[in-house]
């Protein structure tokens, strides 16, 4: 699998949870994208976020998820 995105935003305590939650898996390359920097992703997103998104796939999984929930969005087809 290549890398995931993190879409998020600056000073947001839910996408620091997710951060965290993506910390846990330390073989998973994570790219973080910021609302603020890319208005196309404010369209897309809006208040939608924390996402975790596998370009790759076009896959996403959305707010809220623990790890469990997490590693069945990552590794099952």
């Amino acid at each position: 699998m290549g890398p995931v995105q993190l879409i998020r935003r600056e000073n947001c305590g839910l996408c620091v949870l997710a951060q965290d939650i993506l910390a846990q898996i330390p073989e998973l390359q994570v790219i973080e994208r910021y609302l603020e920097d890319d208005p196309e992703l404010v369209d897309q997103y809006g208040w939608r976020i924390p996402v975790v998104r596998i370009a790759d796939l076009n896959r996403e999984l959305d707010w809220p998820f623990d790890l469990i929930k997490l590693q069945a969005f990552l590794y099952t087809p």
